[in-house]
């Protein structure tokens, strides 16, 4: 489903978290958030995670990887100090 759908059929509802590009989530709550959040990621395809409670984005989880172990690493490297 994409994003603009599921918000447009749950415009009643509360509101919704959504995966980002790094470990971050974008909370959905109007319209002007749902705008903003297509217009720098795009209306993406998402699934949801019942687990976390949160949409997955499918097409991020590779950068999503990329961007945590780049955050990993730079702990590492500055947890040796």
């Amino acid at each position: 489903m994409r994003l603009s759908k599921l918000f447009a059929d749950s415009l009643a509802r509360t509101p919704f978290r959504v995966e980002t590009l790094t470990d971050a989530y974008r909370t959905i709550e109007t319209r002007c958030d749902v705008d903003r959040f297509v217009a720098r990621y795009g209306d993406v395809e998402i699934e949801y995670d019942r687990t976390a409670k949160v949409y997955r984005v499918p097409a991020f989880a590779n950068l999503i990887a990329q961007y945590q172990q780049n955050k990993l690493n730079s702990l590492q490297h500055f947890s040796k100090d």
